[in-house]
């Protein structure tokens, strides 16, 4: 089966994005389009601090390495939104 991409609507229906696999592209439509709980969510489950450090967070930076070191194997991780786009 072959992915044909992701599209997401807003709450009314009018398609907010679409990003195709394909030619590995995001057409992004204006901000405003996207509603605010959905990017509100999004900052909460990935990077709760995201409006707080400069694009990185060098305390999880550290606790990561401290627990992965302590542990022998990897158990946390410590990217951001920044990082992970």
């Amino acid at each position: 089966m072959r992915c044909r991409g992701l599209t997401i609507h807003s709450r009314g229906g009018n398609v907010a994005t679409t990003i195709n696999p394909q030619v590995q592209q995001a057409a992004w439509d204006a901000m405003d389009k996207i509603p605010r709980v959905l990017v509100q969510a999004v900052v909460s489950a990935e990077d709760k601090d995201f409006y707080k450090h400069p694009g990185f967070n060098p305390f999880s930076l550290v606790r990561a390495a401290v627990v992965d070191a302590l542990s022998g194997q990897k158990r946390l991780g410590a990217s951001t939104i920044t990082q992970q786009v």
